[in-house]
């Protein structure tokens, strides 16, 4: 089973990690202004002696992950994205089309000329013509695992050994646990971007954390989480959404399942007995009532708690299945559906400060879904990896 995180957990392997100096060494400098002025690790400037150097190519990115799209997006690099994979709901609008992870299309990759090219692949890993093209043409390929856990996801954005071992900070000794795997480097390292990545690999564990406390002590029911209707099939143990359940006082109905996106029949969802049914469908238009809509044709009549108190939710947010950044948003639909005695707690969870003092005026985004100010190492002191601030 895996590690729940929680606010005390996280702050407490940071305090651990015990991290010296400062991540500048691995990270771009500020930017004066939207024109640039400062050195730019990312756009080749670097200064020596009093003199600019050239500049080199600034990045180019693909993503053929939606997921990393909306890290990337909430980082604030959004501008640096020049090609997605198709059907990305995370995409700033107007982006080219390169087909996706199963069906590359190679003349538009070559076309827009990338630096970098990120997605997430499953246990067979990158397709190994994207690693030839790649070594070919000179542009880098990183490949995550696709996550399945709030831990892997937070992963993917900022490690803070792999950030350490970077900046000359404090990394494991040789009697040290081992990793359960080896790990892709992080997002904030492949950027040269340990601030941003940092500031909202904070926030998003922080939200989430807030979230568990606004609804501990309610009652704790049990959610079928449906992907489809017809056919019924479920999020099982063993995914990210399964793992979210946890942060919103709740357990996965189909917990028992062999399978990660197990498909269900009338008698399978009898038996276990779901005290509410989320219905998770990008897009999808609103409910009507039961025995009017045909989506829900399946569960009319069952004689389940969920049916019969009419505790059938759905919540069609683009992002919804996103495995990325965007999850305290997706938990925080989850909670108000779930404990709408809580709406008021669960709202000031999203959208009260996560720093304990008025923060100096940024310019960072927050994440999808907050509106709270974005915390930074200095906002939470010493116990936190020291990083510059985000431009």
């Amino acid at each position: 089973m895996r590690t729940r995180f929680t606010y005390g957990l996280l702050i407490l392997g940071l305090a651990l990690l015990g991290v010296a100096g400062s991540l500048a060494a691995c990270g771009r400098q500020p930017q004066s202004g939207p024109a640039g002025g400062a050195s730019d690790a990312r756009d080749g400037n670097s200064a020596g002696n009093g003199q600019a150097a050239e500049a080199g190519p600034k990045v180019r990115i693909i993503t053929l992950a939606p997921a990393i799209t909306q890290m990337l997006v909430d980082m604030g690099l959004a501008d640096d994205l020049v090609g997605v994979a198709r059907n990305d709901m995370a995409a700033p609008p107007g982006l080219p089309i390169v087909g996706d992870v199963f069906d590359i299309n190679t003349e538009a990759i070559l076309k827009l000329k990338p630096t970098l090219v990120l997605l997430m692949t499953t246990k067979e890993g990158p397709p190994t013509d994207l690693i030839n093209l790649g070594r070919q043409y000179g542009f880098q390929v990183v490949a995550y695992p696709s996550p399945k856990s709030v831990e892997d996801v937070s992963d993917v954005i900022f490690d803070m050994d792999q950030v350490a071992t970077a900046s000359g900070g404090v990394v494991p000794g040789p009697d040290a646990a081992p990793k359960r795997r080896p790990r892709v480097p992080c997002l904030g390292t492949v950027l040269h971007e340990p601030a941003r990545a940092q500031s909202l690999w904070l926030e998003m564990l922080m939200r989430l954390g807030k979230l568990e406390k606004a609804v501990a002590g309610d009652t704790r029911p049990r959610v079928l989480m449906l992907l489809s209707t017809q056919p019924l099939m479920a999020i099982g143990p063993g995914a990210t959404h399964d793992q979210l359940l946890s942060f919103v006082n709740a357990s996965n109905a189909a917990e028992d399942a062999q399978v990660e996106a197990p498909t269900l029949d009338r008698e399978k969802i009898l038996a276990m007995k779901p005290d509410v049914i989320l219905l998770l469908l990008p897009n999808a238009p609103p409910l009507q009532p039961l025995g009017r809509d045909p989506r829900l044709a399946a569960l009319t009549g069952l004689d389940v708690p969920a049916v019969s108190h009419n505790r059938i939710y759905l919540i069609n947010d683009p992002l919804v299945l996103l495995p990325s950044s965007s999850l305290p948003r997706i938990a925080a639909e989850m909670a108000r559906d779930l404990h709408p005695d809580r709406i008021k707690q669960i709202d000031q969870a999203m959208t009260q400060s996560l720093v304990p003092s008025e923060p100096a005026p940024s310019t960072s985004q927050p994440a999808s879904g907050a509106s709270g100010p974005r915390p930074t190492a200095d906002d939470l002191g010493p116990l936190l990896v020291p990083v510059p601030h985000a431009p």
